[in-house]
Formats: C-alpha cells, structure tokens, sequence
C-alpha cells in the first residue's frame, strides 16, 4: 500500500509474468481500511462467480436492463483507468 501499487505475481496472471497495477487515489481510500500484507481484501468474494451471482441477483430485482459482457468487470475497470 505504501508503494502505492499492487503487484500481481506471475504465477496468478493471465500472460504468466509479473505484472505491477497503480493504486489511483480512490482506490487507495477504499482499501486503506483492510490493509494486510496479503489474502482476500474481502473472503466472501474470493471467486468471481460469487460476485457475478450477486450482481445477477440484483439486476434482476431491478428496471435495470442489462447486456452481459463476457468479463464485464474487467473490461470496464481498463475503460475507467484508460479514461
């Protein structure tokens, strides 16, 4: 945290090398209350289908129509930085 990146190590990335992600100010805000050296921010969401199914859930209970994307969250976190 006080590097102010978050470093995915090779063994957990998609292309298989180390990569190092930017912490923007936002961000920092958010996650400085659950600072640990490392693990789940939040263990309840450990796997992306638990929040998928959530996500799911509450979109159905809504007037909120949706288009699913494949990797939807993950597409939309590189728009968000890149704009």
């Amino acid at each position: 945290m006080e590097e102010r990146h978050i470093t995915v190590e090779s063994s957990k990335s998609k292309t298989g090398e180390r990569r190092s992600v930017p912490i923007s100010d936002t961000l920092y805000a958010w996650l400085k209350p659950y600072t640990q050296k490392s693990g789940w921010v939040c263990p309840h969401y450990s796997h992306d289908s638990t929040l998928l199914n959530e996500f799911g859930e509450a979109w159905s209970n809504s007037n909120i129509r949706v288009q699913k994307v494949n990797n939807g969250f993950r597409h939309s976190y590189a728009n968000y930085r890149l704009v």
